[in-house]
Formats: structure tokens, C-alpha cells, sequence
């Protein structure tokens, strides 16, 4: 099959919807731990309450409670910093991108995916990539690697053949996968 090529011209608001789509990508994947953790937390603060109420004390319960009370509080905290710090992030590469007016290509080719723009240039085989996942309207495209874990491509009615071609080239050569 021939080469596709898709170049365009950086857009901030794409850049930034996709950007608000990874981050809903690594909450889902860390969404279950999290609520075990304050489930596990509510349960027994239940459980210590109880016992309070009713006269006994159940000091090693108590003292688990609030040590998971306050592991939930920090967290929670933790969570709320990493998640203005990554918007924090993608406001000044925006800015950046924007000022820089990036021009930016993505090839599809039977042996790699290459990305392109005024500052970077990387491939990746097909081989090393995992899997992909249609999900919310985007292709997500998962890489082996930590460095640069996923190609997010959104399906939009103005690119609608761009994002068929690029599903096209995907399914030939990665087997679908659920985000889960």
C-alpha cells in the first residue's frame, strides 16, 4: 500500500483536547486503585465508628482508619497537583507551539508510523507498538515504550477520511484492544 501523509499546521485547540483525552486515559487506568484505596478507607472508618457508638473500641481499627483517612487526604492531594501540573505543562507547550507556528506530518507506511514537525523527527516500526483502542471518538495507538507512550489521533467530521485511512493502516498492522 502507498505511504499516507498527513501534514498540518499546529492547532491549539486539537493539541489541547487531545492532551484533556490523555490525561482521561491515565486516570481510567488508575481510577480502580484509587477508589479501592477510599472505599478500603470509608469501610473502615464505617467499622470504627460503629464500635464507637456502641461502646467497644477497637484501637487498631481506629488507628488503621484514620492512617487511611489520612493516605486518602494526601492522595487526593497528590492527584489534584499532578493534574494542574500536567495542564500547566501543555499550556506553555502550546504557547510554545503556537509561537513557533509547528508544521507538523505524521507518515504511515507499511513498515512505521513517523512523526515530524519543526523540532522533532521519530519512527517507530509497527512492531513496537502494542495495540490500539478506539475510544471517545480518538484512535489511540499504544507504544512499547515509556518515552513516548501513545499516538492519539481524534475523529473529527472535517478529517473524517484522514482519521478512515489512518484506522485502515492501524488495523493491518495492530489488533484492537479495549481501554480498560
Amino acid at each position: 500500500m502507498e505511504n499516507l501523509i498527513i501534514s498540518s499546521s499546529f492547532n491549539r485547540d486539537e493539541f489541547s483536547r487531545t492532551m484533556h483525552f490523555k490525561w482521561t486515559v491515565y486516570w481510567y487506568k488508575q481510577k480502580r486503585s484509587y477508589w479501592f484505596f477510599w472505599l478500603s478507607t470509608l469501610f473502615l472508618v464505617s467499622i470504627s465508628l460503629y464500635f464507637k457508638y456502641t461502646g467497644e473500641r477497637l484501637l487498631k481499627v481506629e488507628a488503621l482508619a484514620a492512617g487511611l483517612t489520612a493516605g486518602s487526604c494526601v492522595l487526593l492531594f497528590l492527584f489534584v497537583l499532578r493534574r494542574r501540573k500536567f495542564f500547566h505543562m501543555i499550556n506553555k507547550a502550546a504557547d510554545d507551539f503556537e509561537r513557533k507556528q509547528l508544521q507538523v506530518t505524521y507518515t504511515f507506511s507499511d513498515e512505521a508510523i513517523a512523526y515530524k514537525d519543526d523540532e522533532k523527527n521519530f519512527s517507530f516500526n509497527w512492531s513496537l507498538l502494542t495495540h490500539y483502542s478506539l475510544y471517545k471518538g480518538y484512535l489511540v495507538l499504544f507504544i512499547k515504550s515509556k518515552v513516548v507512550d501513545m499516538f492519539i489521533f481524534e475523529n473529527r467530521s472535517e478529517k473524517a477520511e484522514e482519521f478512515e485511512q489512518i484506522l485502515a493502516f492501524t488495523k493491518r498492522h495492530l489488533k484492537e484492544k479495549k481501554i480498560s
